[in-house]
């Protein structure tokens, strides 16, 4: 405060990318709102390289994100975070023009948490032709139905949580347009159909999360999992124990291996049956594993 009693702007006069710093740690709604202060904070909130709506703890048009978005001016959107339920009020049309949207401003991180009672979805064709997009994580409780015609070169990182596929066709189509995956999360029992065309397509990930059943599909003959280092099994699967020596025999630099027992998982099946000792001690286990570690329920136990 000066010697007139009135209150000094300070945070006016800091730098513009402490400013977006600041911004950032706020809810996007809340920082939009900043623009009303004076006509230089108009442009600050314009410039964020992290945007994030959330139409569950706020009511919230996807109307008016789209005119946000588009007044976005920032060369790169590096996270672009959107958790929405579909309704009478917000609609799958208003989300593929929103992945549209981000996709123009080289968005490098989405995460779409998506909640829709009925149907399928089928996204914008751009979200599954952006050459900008390194990591994507969608949490749908939505059937996909995706393309035959997929690129997804930049993409390392890819969580799928409680996605359905429409069919075999949809899982192929989505993971083969994703040559340079590094890191995949719960791939899981997709319409019991899955094939060994599945595993094929991961050879290249360094991080692997199963929750897979043996049983349903053929493990591909000669496969090698040349980059793994981490790998999860859900042991809450059905057969997993089968899953697990093809999977250490199939990886020779595995490094971690996390076996999960989800009991609070909506499918668990109770294990049954016997184990049969390979006649081979994985190369994995002779030269590179350093942790092997079981959790339940997020209690994790090393060895």
């Amino acid at each position: 405060m000066n010697n007139r009693g009135v209150v000094a702007d300070r945070i006016s006069q800091l730098p513009e990318a402490l400013i977006l710093q600041i911004l950032c740690l706020l809810p996007t709604k809340i920082a939009i709102t900043t623009s009303v202060l004076s006509k230089k904070w108009q442009s600050h909130w314009k410039k964020m390289p992290k945007l994030k709506f959330d139409s569950f703890l706020h009511r919230l048009d996807l109307e008016n994100v789209c005119k946000s978005l588009l007044s976005h001016k920032a060369p790169v959107l590096h996270n672009f975070r959107l958790k929405v339920r579909l309704d009478g009020r917000n609609n799958a049309v208003d989300i593929g023009i929103l992945i549209g949207i981000a996709m123009t401003r080289n968005v490098r991180k989405l995460v779409l948490e998506v909640y829709f009672h009925r149907g399928s979805f089928a996204f914008s064709r751009s979200l599954y032709n952006c050459e900008t997009l390194e990591t994507l994580k969608l949490i749908l409780n939505v059937v996909m139905d995706v393309p035959s015609s997929v690129s997804l070169k930049s993409l390392r990182t890819l969580h799928l949580l409680a996605v359905d596929f429409k069919d075999d066709d949809s899982v192929i189509n989505f993971l083969s347009g994703c040559p340079n995956l590094q890191d995949l999360v719960n791939i899981t029992d997709v319409s019991e159909i899955i094939d060994e065309k599945l595993l094929v397509f991961l050879t290249s990930v360094k991080r692997l999360s199963l929750a897979l059943t043996p049983t349903v599909f053929k493990f591909p003959t000669g496969i090698i999992f040349n980059q793994l280092v981490y790998l999860e099994l859900y042991t809450n699967k059905k057969s997993w124990w089968k899953l697990l020596p093809l999977m250490l025999h199939s990886s020779p630099k595995l490094q971690v291996l996390k076996l999960i027992n989800n009991l609070d998982g909506m499918n668990f099946v109770e294990a049954s049956g016997e184990w049969n000792q390979p006649k081979n001690v994985p190369e994995c286990l002779l030269f590179h594993l350093e942790t092997c570690g079981k959790a339940t329920n997020g209690n994790e136990k090393r060895r």
